[in-house]
């Protein structure tokens, strides 16, 4: 996500509906739109050059739904949902109707991943991927069906990375320095879905502390089971729980804080974890 997206989510949270904080429609409608443009533009330039360096080929699909343990579908489904969040800020800011604003988010936030389908499509080594678009169809409708029967946030999806040393057998593939790593290397990769907890009579457990279930991969170096296996490798899936922050329930006025805090909902920090794998263990801090 790039940092004009983050900027403009920020400045949609903070100022919300109140009027007299904001600078005239007109003007607000002028930020959202350049910055939304800006924001695709760049980012699709970033992405192009970050993850594709081979040679260009004719577009065509390719089917990858048994690759990676289907780490990369979930990163599709968060990633789809995050857009049509900060879709649909920047459009209360600019004072949409909000009914109107969650489809038109949810819509837009599938959109705005077809660059990447277009890049995979005409790259040699990779190619656009029906499962990849499924993926962004279920974040999106994951986002719209929230907001429409509860009109309120009750799951949320959250991400967390740590380094592996797996990046350093496919650099070129899994990334070659901290920014890449994170974002390419599926083995250190987690998706979370956090859970509120339900209204309790112990009143010493705060409203904040979430149930938080994850998944995750291990013993990826190349995307399928058999290549894996041929270098010694043998791949398998990591199922987490845990327990997290909803950071919307932390009472603050500051409204440069709640932003801050709508968008610390999307990071898993670190916190006491179960995986259940056939390495089934307790980490003390999982990230």
């Amino acid at each position: 996500l790039s940092g004009i997206t983050l900027i403009l989510i920020n400045l949609s949270m903070l100022f919300g509906q109140d009027t007299t904080l904001v600078p005239k429609l007109k003007i607000r409608k002028t930020i959202v739109y350049t910055s939304a443009a800006l924001s695709s533009v760049t980012g699709a330039i970033g992405f192009n050059n970050l993850w594709y360096n081979d040679p260009k080929v004719p577009f065509h699909f390719f089917n990858d739904n048994k690759q990676w343990k289907q780490v990369d579908k979930f990163g599709h489904s968060y990633t789809a949902y995050l857009y049509s969040d900060v879709i649909f800020q920047s459009m209360r800011w600019i004072q949409k109707d909000s009914v109107k604003s969650i489809w038109i988010a949810t819509g837009l936030g599938f959109v705005a991943q077809l660059p990447i389908e277009y890049f995979d499509g005409r790259s040699v080594d990779y190619g656009a991927s029906w499962g990849d678009l499924a993926a962004n169809f279920v974040g999106s409708t994951v986002f719209v069906s929230q907001n429409l029967l509860k009109n309120k946030i009750s799951i949320q999806p959250k991400f967390s990375a740590h380094l592996t040393n797996k990046a350093l057998f496919r650099p070129q593939i899994l990334g070659s320095n901290l920014s890449e790593r994170i974002i390419k290397d599926y083995n250190g990769q987690s998706y979370w879905l956090s859970f509120s907890l339900p209204p309790s009579s112990i009143s010493k457990i705060p409203k904040w502390l979430t149930l938080d279930l994850g998944y995750g991969a291990e013993q990826m170096i190349y995307g399928s089971d058999a290549e894996n296996k041929l270098v010694g490798f043998r791949a398998y899936r990591q199922f987490y729980l845990s327990t997290g922050i909803n950071w919307s329930y932390i009472p603050t006025k500051n409204r440069a804080l709640k932003s801050v805090f709508h968008l610390l909902n999307y990071v898993k920090f670190p916190a006491p974890t179960m995986e259940i794998s056939k390495n089934s263990r307790l980490h003390w801090l999982y990230f």
